[in-house]
């Protein structure tokens, strides 16, 4: 028998391993862990958007003979079981043998008796962090026996001060390299994250915080230049925010004295509450109610050419839940679904909205990481958590691109005119956007009984309207999107007012003189790079209508049509955006003969 410590090594099995097309982004990364593995480091850190493919890298990393060499054996850790059964079946798919339900027990008898804790024939075993943290020392010893690379899903849930987080330093210290993947890597606290480096900075209230530095990031900002080619597909829509502009009056009465005072909430201060302008429950409160409104006049418009697009509302808690599903009951809208967390089958519910064409879901803090509803365009933030973690994850929920859709495909989340929700919206595009999910965590005991209240709320009302938009950056006020909204329905564009700022800013001007567009960044690069992703759009919608024709013969008639010789460094920004705007046009004709045969 062995000694316990002894490291054993699995044979690699003789099952054929699926030969996987790699992003540009993902041979970057799998070359930037190769280098990390040459140079004797033992952990990383993979930042990168919804829909980038991070499962596909760490399948083709552990195919990599470097990484192999190096590892017989991998330990995936995620957050929850729906993950671990989503992991298993991709691991299978490129013919890797998975486990994904090992209850802990089993691996304590093989410990004790000193066997090997992998099955040859799988050598992907799956876990929750819930699991890790149960019985970390366990994991200790399957790192000590096999060559392990433990791969950390989500990894912003292990704050290395936390329970998670001490667990999993303590358990997988040992494995000969740790990958830590998220799409935002920090977490509330702004603790450092197990196994990850950190750097200080600077709040802006002057505080000393650590940041979690990334070893490798790819962006919802690259993600949104991707070429839409193989190796650098489309993954995320470009997200709008609608501003919208409330005002709430309410009363709170002293029990003790019976003063009543009465107060103003705007969101125009950082320790305003959200609550109050997000009420439905009486006649007076039509703040929360306007936006919902306009959500759905939102919704209207995208269903016309996206039939089963869907709106996904956050609510406060279960009394806001069933007053917003009253409130679109009695505007007429009973296709929608109310998703808690003891909704029996709630997992099965939310994948029965996945695939239907239910108009309108209304949730708390239920649709998070491994649900994938592509079809949410448009998203109401009605929840009163105000931390950039949450509002990250609620947004991750819409920027999921769907290859069945048009190219200009956008989402839109509107949200309480609060200036800690706008500076969110506002960075959003400059951080990398991942949704955190439910962990596997028990439940929570039930709340202890209120204690006596001192005051109460005796009465509230409140108002609200839309006021701009933000967009890929930038701020578009409400007077500038009436005369955007008049030119998109000129021309025959289906999108969004912030996508149409960018290549319409020479027909605005002309129209509109007094209008100003700002285009942030380099504005040659960035309406050169659009006229290419216009054109990429358009042969293969050419290709779809029956109609292909090169690159070249596409470029050739932009060019001539707006009357240059070609489009290069040198080409004047105001030919660049028209020819964008041209090539946009033609864009929308073929698409509508698509539309009209199919």
């Amino acid at each position: 028998m062995s000694e316990m410590g002894k490291r054993y090594v699995l044979p690699v099995t003789g099952r054929k391993e699926a030969s996987l097309k790699l992003r540009k982004w993902q041979k970057a990364a799998i070359d930037r862990l190769v280098s990390y593995i040459k140079a004797g480091k033992t952990h990383a850190l993979i930042a990168a958007c919804p829909g980038a493919g991070k499962t596909q890298f760490t399948i083709a990393a552990w195919q990599d003979p470097e990484v192999r060499g190096n590892c017989d054996a991998i330990v995936v850790v995620v957050p929850s079981k729906a993950l671990k059964r989503q992991w298993k079946k991709a691991f299978e798919r490129n013919g890797i043998g998975a486990i994904a339900e090992i209850p802990n027990d089993h691996l304590k008898t093989r410990a004790y008796r000193d066997e090997e804790m992998f099955d040859p024939a799988r050598p992907v075993q799956i876990y929750t962090y819930a699991q890790i943290a149960q019985d970390p020392e366990l994991f200790r010893v399957l790192s000590a026996k096999h060559k392990v690379m433990a791969v950390f899903d989500e990894i912003h849930h292990a704050d290395d001060e936390e329970a998670f987080g001490k667990s999993l330093v303590y358990a997988f210290e040992e494995a000969v390299f740790k990958l830590s993947l998220s799409g935002t890597p920090f977490n509330t606290k702004a603790g450092r994250l197990a196994f990850c480096e950190t750097e200080e900075v600077c709040s802006e209230d002057g505080r000393k915080q650590r940041r979690t530095v990334a070893d490798f990031s790819y962006s919802y900002a690259d993600a949104l230049s991707a070429e839409g080619t193989d190796d650098d597909p489309d993954v995320v829509r470009p997200v709008q925010f609608v501003r919208w502009n409330g005002i709430a009056r309410w009363q709170r009465t002293y029990l003790d004295s019976g003063l009543t005072v009465e107060n103003i909430t705007t969101g125009r201060r950082k320790n305003d509450q959200l609550w109050p302008l997000l009420a439905v429950d009486s006649e007076g409160t039509n703040n929360c109610k306007r936006m919902i409104d306009a959500a759905v006049d939102r919704l209207e418009e995208i269903r016309e050419h996206h039939s089963n697009a869907a709106m996904l509302i956050t609510a406060m808690d279960r009394d806001h839940c069933e007053q917003i599903a009253a409130y679109l009951k009695s505007k007429g809208i009973h296709d929608h679904k109310v998703i808690m967390h003891d909704t029996p089958r709630a997992a099965d519910a939310i994948r029965d909205f996945e695939i239907g064409k239910d108009r309108v879901l209304i949730a708390i803090k239920m649709i998070s990481e491994g649900v994938d509803i592509k079809r949410l365009r448009v998203g109401v933030y009605a929840s009163n958590v105000m931390t950039q973690m949450f509002f990250i994850q609620f947004v991750g929920r819409f920027i999921r691109w769907d290859g069945s859709l048009p190219a200009n495909q956008f989402a839109c989340v509107f949200i309480p005119e609060h200036v800690t929700l706008i500076k969110y919206a506002v960075d959003i595009e400059r951080m990398v956007i991942e949704a955190e999910s439910g962990r596997d965590d028990p439940p929570p005991p039930p709340p202890p009984p209120p204690p006596t209240p001192e005051s109460i709320v005796t009465g509230i009302d409140s108002t609200g309207s839309r006021n701009g938009i933000i967009e890929r950056s930038k701020t578009i006020e409400e007077k500038e999107i009436e005369k955007i909204e008049a030119a998109i329905k000129e021309s025959g564009f289906r999108g969004s007012a912030g996508e149409a700022s960018q290549f319409l800013a020479a027909y605005l001007k002309h129209s509109a003189p007094h209008i100003a567009i700002e285009i942030t960044g380099n504005q040659e690069s960035d309406i050169s790079k659009l006229n290419d992703k216009l054109i990429g759009r358009w042969y293969r919608a050419c290709e779809i209508a029956g109609k292909s024709k090169s690159y070249a013969e596409l470029n050739k008639m932009a060019n001539l049509a707006v009357g240059i010789a070609r489009k290069d460094s040198l080409t004047p920004h105001a030919k660049l955006q028209e020819r964008a705007f041209w090539i946009r046009k033609k864009l929308v004709a073929i698409r509508s003969e698509t539309d009209a045969t199919a």
